[in-house]
């Protein structure tokens, strides 16, 4: 299974703040239970990976 995208609005957006805390717990949570890597990005130079946990 191929690995997860998650993109956000750049840091100038106002809503950012509340998002990027958002989009690494969604990151972490995806990569937990569906087991595949998911990266999470702001598409603006921060981006956070997450890979599944083995065993």
């Amino acid at each position: 299974m191929a690995g997860i995208t998650i993109e956000i609005a750049p840091p100038d957006d106002p809503h950012w703040d509340k998002a990027w805390p958002v989009a690494l717990a969604t990151g972490e949570y995806l990569s937990k239970v569906l087991g595949v890597p998911v990266t999470v990005s702001d598409n603006y130079g921060s981006a956070h990976d997450f890979q599944p946990e083995s065993g």
